[in-house]
């Protein structure tokens, strides 16, 4: 290039018009020198350079083998059989299992990441095999197999998605078959066009956990000296025992008068005055002012801010989704209550947490079971109706400073990981919105966030057409549902550090009911009780009609004094008396179970209908009693009467013989009857919980003058 240079100026020069003797040929040696010196600067900047490159080239060279070699070690941790053959090789030869003070050599040897103590005693305990001496080969498999920090980072980058767009596209054939039929060159070819791409992804994930790795590294060290300002604490969370119990273990039963006891616990019942805050809204009230908001619509009572909208719950009935769902006056309240400041207190109750508003509450026996119980019917109804979008996934933020409980990690001794949650459980569809509740942004220790798939049975209820808050896109899951480990988690990397991204599965508690549920649950519980006391009955009289006393009272009706057959009657048997005495009682039990469930509800009622059904039973055996006490009644007008008159008949009957019986027979015949007619249960001499006598509580019950003498008569 110098001399070059320089022989183009000497060309200039002799083409110039004054011709070749105006050259000075001095200069010219001295401008050739001086490009020389140059050219020959150049020349060794130039082999030190192809130096420098030859020895980056033999560094490249190795740290690409070094990889290779890497690589082809931590292979093994998916190759079972190698896996075997490190197994075998590092366990004593006479011993089935691998000592504990071998496994850091297996793990190694196995190409596990920080193989240290500390982390493969972690995975131990993960694993629910700490207290063992020896692993299985199955256990060490497991154990190797857990997914290292690294890894759950590079879960986040789509490799799979990167070498699907690689596979050539074909007319007429599926991007299956294509691939199927890819030689190992086309696949070499794919690989190599999928280096840039995939280097992009990995750039960007590199330079991301640089930005965040120095902060990360000051808040570890803070933490760990105890420097932090944030503490940690473990979750309040049930296990799978108490996920079978169900929530009226946790907050007892509902009162089935759910908008009328709703009221009372929100505006009569202890705490109902009492302030408390809702953090995230920065919102002061208490329960009496919120059932006025929601129910009463004094709006003026609101704070109305974080755009809060308040509507009548009259509208919201009317809403589609309410609709579709069948909700009911009370369960729409109760549902708009929780989107607002209310949760706090319901979510308190339930996970028992924090404990002094919790205590407030529960010292004074306001548990707000029903407004729970009767949000828990809400909520399922929601999600029935709900429509799931396809691949829908749903997250929660826990903070940043809260630990999921040990046996989330640590599985009992059948094998069930995961915890139940106490209270409902608010999730998101916005994976932005649930990192910014992570805690990340604040630095905090432990950013988590929970995600979740959801199914066709096991889903949250959007209950975002009932907030008072509706720019928030909030999902609810019930109280007590099972959250369990599904897929290993993993770590992703955000502009302000790492988060932990744990996917589990989410199961709705099995015994939670509706309110129609509950309503028919007493109801059906009612219809049960009397048809148990009908089939007692039905047994009870088929084996006294078989007996011989029966059989011979049956045969006075048949014959006349002289033992002759009666002529010009209808020959009913004893088995028809039982089939009248039954079909008369299954009257009553029928006549209940066509009532509505709500006509169980209030007390009265119910002790209505309980007073009917005993009357009924103890009516029928009366009239099959009646028939055998007297003589004088042909079964075929026994048949006729009614069971109360039956009642009524042998009751009278009973009276006279107790008025013609005398001394010790009298007693007894009294004390029967006293007995039937439940003035005592078994003695004259028993008392109640007051201390009284049979005889001082029939007076004081305002009891007839004949039930008196008839308690008299048996003492």
């Amino acid at each position: 290039s110098a001399m070059f240079g320089c022989f183009r100026r000497i060309k200039q020069v002799t083409d110039s018009p004054e011709g070749p003797e105006m050259v000075l040929y001095p200069e010219m040696l001295k401008d050739i020198k001086s490009e020389l010196a140059i050219a020959q600067m150049e020349i060794c900047e130039i082999k030190d350079e192809w130096a420098n490159h030859s020895k980056r080239a033999l560094s490249s060279s190795l740290w690409l083998e070094q990889i290779k070699s890497q690589i082809s070690i931590r292979s093994h941790r998916r190759d079972e059989a190698s896996l075997f053959i490190i197994f075998k090789n590092i366990k004593h030869p006479d011993e089935k299992a691998l000592r504990k003070e071998k496994l850091k050599a297996a793990c190694e040897a196995a190409g596990m990441d920080n193989a240290d103590e500390t982390t493969i005693k972690e995975l131990l305990c993960k694993l629910n095999v700490e207290s063992e001496d020896a692993l299985s080969f199955e256990e060490f498999k497991s154990l190797i197999a857990e997914p290292s920090e690294l890894e759950s980072v590079m879960k986040t980058i789509p490799f799979h998605q990167v070498f699907a767009d690689a596979v050539p596209r074909k007319a007429g054939s599926s991007p299956m078959k294509v691939f199927a039929e890819l030689t190992p060159i086309e696949i070499d070819m794919m690989v190599q066009a999928s280096v840039e791409s995939l280097k992009d992804h990995l750039i960007e994930q590199s330079s991301k956990l640089k930005r965040v790795q120095h902060r990360l590294e000051q808040d570890a060290e803070k933490f760990k000296a105890g420097n932090s300002k944030f503490s940690c604490f473990t979750m309040s969370s049930g296990q799978i025992d108490d996920f079978h119990e169900g929530l009226g273990s946790r907050i007892g039963p509902p009162d089935l008068n759910f908008v009328k006891s709703m009221a009372l616990e929100h505006c009569s019942k202890a705490g109902c005055r009492d302030p408390f805050t809702a953090g995230n809204y920065v919102i002061t009230t208490c329960p009496y002012k919120e059932w006025k908001i929601t129910v009463d619509f004094e709006i003026e009572l609101a704070i109305v801010k974080h755009g809060r909208q308040l509507k009548k719950i009259s509208e919201l009935v009317q809403s589609e989704v309410a609709t579709q769902a069948k909700l009911s006056t009370c369960e729409v309240i109760a549902v708009v209550l929780y989107t607002g400041p209310m949760f706090v207190v319901y979510n308190a109750i339930l996970r028992r947490f924090p404990e002094d508003l919790y205590s407030r509450f529960h010292d004074g026996g306001n548990l707000y079971a029903t407004t729970i119980h009767v949000l828990v019917s809400a909520v399922q109804k929601i999600s029935r109706v709900m429509r799931l979008q396809e691949g829908l996934k749903l997250y929660r933020g826990l903070g940043g400073t809260m630990e999921l409980p040990q046996h989330f990690f640590k599985g009992d001794k059948f094998g069930c990981r995961g915890f139940a949650e106490w209270g409902f459980m608010s999730t998101t569809s916005n994976r932005d919105v649930a990192l910014q509740y992570s805690g990340v942004k604040e630095g905090r220790p432990r950013a988590m966030v929970l995600v979740m798939s959801v199914g066709a049975v096991d889903r949250g209820a959007c209950i975002r057409d009932f907030s008072q808050f509706p720019a928030e896109v909030e999902y609810l899951y019930l109280p007590v549902s099972y959250v369990a480990p599904s897929e290993p988690a993993y770590y992703e990397i955000t502009d302000h550090g790492l988060v932990h991204m744990i996917p589990v599965r989410v199961n709705s508690n099995l015994k939670a009911l509706t309110t129609e549920q509950m309503l028919e649950r007493k109801k059906q519980m009612h219809v049960s009780s009397f048809e148990y006391l009908l089939d007692d009955l039905r047994f009870k009289l088929a084996a006294a009609a078989d007996g011989d006393d029966a059989q011979a009272r049956w045969a006075n009706d048949l014959v006349d004094s002289a033992g002759k057959e009666k002529a010009g009657r209808v020959k009913a048997t004893v088995q028809d008396l039982v089939e009248n005495i039954l079909g008369q009682c299954r009257l009553v039990l029928d006549t209940h179970g066509a009532l509505p469930s709500e006509g169980f509800v209030e007390i009265l009622a119910f002790r209505a209908r309980t007073r009917e059904m005993m009357d009924a039973v103890s009516f029928a055996r009366a009239k099959f009693d009646y028939w055998m006490s007297n003589a004088a009644e042909k079964i075929e007008s026994v048949i006729k009467y009614s069971p109360r008159m039956c009642h009524r008949l042998w009751i009278a009957n009973l009276e006279r013989r107790v008025l013609a019986a005398a001394g010790p027979e009298q007693k007894a015949e009294a004390l029967a009857l006293c007995r039937i007619k439940g003035l005592v249960e078994s003695s004259v001499d028993e008392c109640n919980e007051d201390g009284e006598a049979p005889l001082e509580r029939a007076a004081a019950e305002g009891a007839g003058l004949r039930d008196l003498d008839m308690v008299a008569s048996a003492r």
